[in-house]
Order: C-alpha cells, then structure tokens, then sequence
C-alpha cells in the first residue's frame, strides 16, 4: 500500500515537471521566432504593394503620395518656378533697362524756350571770358567748342548776362597782337538746344581778340521769352 503511494507521488512529480518543461519550451521557441522576425531585414517592394508599410522618417513616418497630391505638387512646382522666371525677368528688364537721366539743374519745362552759350573761334587767344547769368557764375571759357545749357539760370522778365574778360599770361597767347584770331561767346535761344542754330538765333556775342592785353567787362540785358 505504501509502495503503491509513493510511486502514484513520483509520477505526478514527473508528469508536472515533463509539462513544465513542454510549456517552458513552447515559451523559448516563440521568443527566438518572433526575436528573428523583428531582426530581419527590411524589403523593399514596389509602390502599392498591399500590406507595405511605409519606412519611418526622423521627423515621424513618411505619408504615401497619392497621384492627386502629386499632380498637384508638380503643379504647385511649376507655378512657383514661373513666379520665379517671371520676377527674375522683370528684375533683369530693370537691370538692363537704362534709368533716365535728367539734367542736372540746367533745363527747362518742355515747351519753354531754351537759353545755352556756346564758344567758337580760336584757342590761346591770351584770354578767358568768364559768364554770369543774374550775378551768377555759369561757366568760364578759354577755347572753342565748348556749349552751356542755362535755361534754369533765365528767370521770367528782366535778365542781366555780364562777360568778365581777363588776359591771361603770355604763355597762353599764341599769336600776339594778331586780331584775326578770336575767341567768342554767344548767347542763343530756341525751342531746342542745337548746334546749326541760325544767325537770327543769337542774342549777343562776346568777342576778344589775341590782340586784346587789358582786362574787360560787358554786360547785357534782355528779357526772357515764354
């Protein structure tokens, strides 16, 4: 009778510890499997395969990109690439595109008539005339070629022109004592600033001669046209 349960005690003994071996085994083998599967490496497949998953991005997973939204960042794309063209252009129309130049103080309202002096004759007369226009000193001319606009200094009315004509040292005469050769300045007027201005255009002139040796000053008074 003993005998009987002591051997009924050993096999419940080992019965529990075959099923705790079977149980603990079943456990291990699902660890190692699922172990391997989250070790595994990813594959990639093409796009649209169902069940894919998406790789994760740093700043949270990557969204797949439907057709429409595609199309629609290519478009968003293009119009931003045209604006692009379009600023870029208009900012080169402007680069390449000259500023215009106004005159610095030395003409007047379109429409209004023009007052310039201009300088002809000869060089190294032995003198330089110096204009002024109300007072003001426009210009000092020692040679030929040389044109004024003043238009700006001519007010409405009454207007004052004086030449101051200096002589100069001998090293800037030429031709001394020779009256042929001459520097003069004219005063001009019209509705346009132009050299082949006709004779009848010409208010007063300033002569002076290589044969002049004494300082001189003329001054002249006229009225301003519209």
């Amino acid at each position: 009778m003993t005998e009987k349960k002591k051997n009924s005690v050993l096999g419940g003994i080992l019965d529990l510890i075959i099923l705790v071996l079977i149980v603990g085994g079943a456990g291990y083998f699902g660890y190692i499997t699922g172990l391997n599967q989250r070790l595994a490496p990813v594959q990639l497949v093409p796009a649209g395969t169902l069940g894919a998953i998406w790789p994760a991005k740093e700043n949270g997973p990557a969204k797949p990109e439907t057709p429409a939204s595609s199309e629609a960042s290519a478009q968003a794309s293009n119009q931003n690439s045209k604006s692009s063209e379009t600023v870029a252009s208009a900012e080169t129309e402007t680069a390449s595109s000259p500023a215009t130049a106004k005159p610095s103080g030395t003409s007047t309202p379109k429409g209004k008539t023009k007052y310039w002096l201009v300088s002809s004759g000869e060089e190294y007369i032995g003198s330089s005339i110096t204009a002024k226009v109300n007072g003001d000193t426009v210009d000092i001319f020692f040679a030929p070629g040389k044109s004024i606009d003043i238009s700006r200094k001519i007010k409405s009315g009454k207007n004052t022109l004086t030449f101051e004509c200096k002589a100069l040292e001998e090293g800037y005469n030429k031709h001394p004592g020779d009256a042929s050769f001459a520097l003069s300045v004219k005063l001009v007027s019209g509705p346009t600033i132009r050299d082949d201005f006709a004779p009848s255009a010409v208010l007063f002139t300033c002569k002076r001669t290589a044969a002049d040796t004494k300082d001189a000053t003329e001054t002249k008074t006229f009225t301003a046209k519209e």
